[in-house]
């Protein structure tokens, strides 16, 4: 297991949720492609692409969609050729509906040079 690629997607959880975007776009490729993939907003776009990007998936997904937020991840594994593969849990409560969300995702990022170059996202449960 790549221990740096670990410890980079941990860095990318913890700036996700402290809130602070920059700490997130900081860990990504300018040429990011962050994949939504519709499973929790089915509304926003599937992909979310380079640094600008990252910043509107953070406004749409986060700050305009959750009153509380926390992502949790249970397991990271290294898969090789620079993809890490999480499980993890999100907790919230949504900002208009004030339902509460409990859920579990499969999440994997794909690493080189030191940086994210894509995040995907699927539903476990």
């Amino acid at each position: 297991m790549s221990q740096a690629e670990v410890d980079l997607v941990t860095r990318a959880y913890e700036a996700v949720n402290r809130g602070d975007v920059e700490g997130l776009v900081a860990l990504t490729d300018p040429e990011v492609v962050w994949e939504e993939g519709g499973v929790v907003f089915p509304d926003l776009p599937p992909a979310y692409h380079g640094h600008e990007g990252v910043r509107r998936w953070f406004q749409d997904a986060l700050v305009e969609a959750w009153e509380s937020f926390n992502a949790e991840p249970l397991e990271i594994r290294d898969e090789g050729d620079g993809r890490v593969v999480q499980e993890v849990r999100i907790r919230g409560r949504g900002r208009a509906s004030g339902v509460e969300v409990d859920m579990r995702m499969a999440q994997t990022a794909t690493i080189r040079n030191g940086l994210i170059v894509r995040r995907s996202i699927a539903p476990t449960e």
